[in-house]
C-alpha cells in the first residue's frame, strides 16, 4: 500500500469503536513490547463486545427492519463500498461500477427500442 493512502473507516467501524478505543489502538506500538499483544486482542474483544450489542438476537424486530428497508442496487452497492477501498481494489471496484453503468445504459436504450416498435 502507498504512503499516502489511508483506509477510510466504515459505518460499521464506526459504530463498533469509540474515542476511547481508538486512542488506545493508537497508542499500542509505544506500549512496553510485553503489552502490546494484549492491549491489541482486548481492543478487538472490545470491538468484539459492542457488535454483539449492536445487532441483537430479535428474529421479529429483524424481518421487520428488513422488510421496510429499500433494497440497494448492484450499482449502489459497488459505489459504497469502493470509497474504503484503495489501489488496486479501488481500481476494479470502479471499473466493475464503470461497466455496470454502461451495461444499464444499454439495457435503457434496448427497453427504448422496443417501447418504441409497439
Amino acid at each position: 500500500m502507498n504512503e499516502n493512502e489511508n483506509f477510510k473507516m466504515t459505518p460499521l467501524d464506526q459504530m463498533l469503536s469509540s474515542e476511547s478505543l481508538q486512542v488506545l489502538k493508537a497508542a499500542v506500538p509505544y506500549a512496553p513490547p510485553s503489552m502490546q499483544k494484549f492491549l491489541s486482542i482486548w481492543s478487538k474483544m472490545q470491538e468484539l463486545r459492542n457488535a454483539m450489542n449492536l445487532f441483537p438476537q430479535a428474529p421479529d424486530m429483524q424481518a421487520m427492519s428488513t422488510a421496510d428497508t429499500p433494497k440497494p442496487s448492484a450499482f449502489d452497492i459497488l459505489s459504497e463500498i469502493s470509497q474504503f477501498a484503495v489501489g488496486e481494489t479501488k481500481a476494479n471496484l470502479e471499473n466493475m461500477t464503470s461497466a455496470l453503468a454502461a451495461m444499464q445504459m444499454f439495457q435503457a436504450m434496448q427497453n427504448e427500442t422496443e417501447l418504441n416498435k409497439e
